[in-house]
């Protein structure tokens, strides 16, 4: 019965399926670029570590018990080794303009089923992606210069390339700010079958898909997050990585073994300030020249607040610091790039704020570094306490339920809707569509039910989780 309500509550607007392949990828997708924003509301569950098969059918169990239905939601970070035009030409705009040689651009890619597509941003953007087509975020497109008919060459897990086209220029809202959306069964030929979160839709109650969580081993905030798309703002929450290439810039990498990574020399040489040492608490760090004038002033305050003690400069002048090439601690074969590949993050008292620790910093310290534009790393899924990355933008009054150190203002309520597969009755769209044609859905039903964990199939529940706990590798 779901399944049926999922497909009818999703209006119908593009043009026939069946008759794509007729219809140039570039007239067609600038037809149809999607609404601005996802059209339904969603609860979503994530973690740093990526889950288990075990762990997603668990949770797709308590989503289905609860009126809901869960997706496995795949974050591979896709190594770019050529972007051409449709005529063959090679790019010659940004930092793959001179991918050779083993470089490579890496792009922050999403990974999810057509049919969850269809329901969170439309027909139109699920049908690139069901013609075999990727979607490009506006913000990646305007970095690399992308357009519809682009072909981007991207490696499996085994270096091997694989051609795709962009059939559609979207808001970053679709490709979860980062660069790229691509179905899973294009992440499959690659190898990325890695899932790091499980994002839950239908028309049920959420109070009662959490409590669901709570019976079992699940802890929000731990190991594991939940996230909702009616949530407050988080102070600690980072940019997605196009625009954070947007603010700091975008580089070609080469693998360096043992997670390290060499950063071309040309971005390095015009964005990084070497050997910079600050001023009133005389951090010295390679650091981005973007965020050192904030850093600065963070620093500043934190001395003349009397808390410069709070920060251990002989620790973050030996292990801690700004620039460093490497992919995440957290990461699997497609992991992301570290933010301090950009210069961009700064580690600071190590010993006793190291990633998966429960953090020990003053809270104070804390508050007046988000007033300067930086979250902070110990609300992280695994907390990361040592950790603040830039953001551009004053995060302090931002009144959130952080687990660790929240900021001294008040938390809005926010109402908690009873979730709907009926788009909102008011969306912002920039989609132009020139055809509408109504369409059998015989595939979406054979989609959906292949990605749903059936109760009868399994009785894998979230139980089968290892415990969280404060602690990680």
């Amino acid at each position: 019965m779901f399944m049926m309500l999922l497909l009818a509550a999703i209006p119908v607007a593009r043009a026939d399926a069946g008759n794509l392949s007729t219809v140039s990828a570039r007239a067609y997708s600038q037809a149809q670029t999607g609404p601005k924003r996802l059209l339904i509301d969603w609860m979503s569950v994530s973690s740093g570590k990526g889950f288990s098969t075990a762990q997603v059918r668990g949770l797709q169990q308590i989503a289905k018990r609860t009126g809901f239905t869960g997706f496995g939601v795949r974050f591979p970070t896709l190594e770019m080794r050529e972007h051409r035009r449709a005529d063959g030409t090679r790019l010659s705009k940004g930092a793959g303009a001179t991918v050779a040689g083993g470089w490579v651009v890496p792009l922050a890619t999403m990974a999810l089923d057509v049919s969850l597509v269809r329901a969170t941003s439309g027909q139109a953007i699920a049908d690139v992606l069901s013609s075999g087509l990727a979607v490009i975020g506006a913000t990646s497109a305007r970095l690399r210069d992308a357009r519809v008919g682009d072909v981007l060459v991207l490696n499996d897990k085994w270096d091997k390339p694989h051609s795709i086209e962009i059939g559609a220029v979207v808001d970053d809202d679709h490709v979860d700010n980062g660069d790229l959306l691509v179905s899973t069964e294009f992440a499959d030929e690659l190898m990325a079958t890695k899932v790091h979160k499980v994002l839950v839709v239908g028309e049920g109650e959420p109070v009662e898909f959490q409590r669901e969580l709570r019976s079992g081993t699940f802890r929000n905030g731990a190991v594991y997050r939940l996230r909702r798309s009616w949530d407050s703002p988080d102070p600690d929450a980072t940019l997605g990585t196009a625009k954070f290439k947007e603010l700091l810039g975008e580089f070609r990498v080469k693998d360096a073994g043992n997670g390290r990574l060499h950063i071309s020399n040309d971005w390095r040489g015009t964005s990084i300030k070497w050997i910079h040492t600050f001023k009133d608490i005389p951090i010295r760090a390679n650091c981005h020249k973007v965020i050192v004038g904030p850093l600065q002033s963070a620093l500043t305050e934190i001395s003349k607040a009397g808390l410069a003690k709070a920060i251990d400069v002989r620790n973050t002048n030996r292990y801690g610091g700004c620039f460093q090439g490497r992919i995440s601690r957290l990461a699997d074969d497609f992991g992301n790039v570290s933010r301090h590949s950009w210069g961009g993050a700064l580690d600071i008292n190590t010993t006793t704020n190291g990633q998966g620790m429960k953090p020990t910093l003053n809270c104070q310290v804390v508050r007046i570094f988000r007033k300067w534009g930086f979250a902070w790393g110990g609300n992280f899924a695994v907390a990361d306490g040592m950790h603040f990355e830039y953001v551009g933008e004053p995060r302090h009054e931002l009144g959130f339920n952080s687990q660790f150190c929240p900021n001294d203002v008040a938390v809005p309520t926010t109402s908690i809707p009873r979730m709907r597969l009926t788009p909102r009755t008011t969306v912002d769209t920039t989609t132009t569509v020139a055809t509408t044609t109504t369409v059998a859905m015989t595939t979406t039903v054979e989609a959906i039910t292949t990605t749903t964990v059936e109760a009868t199939t399994t009785t894998v529940s979230l139980t089968t989780m290892p415990p969280a706990s404060s602690s990680t590798p």
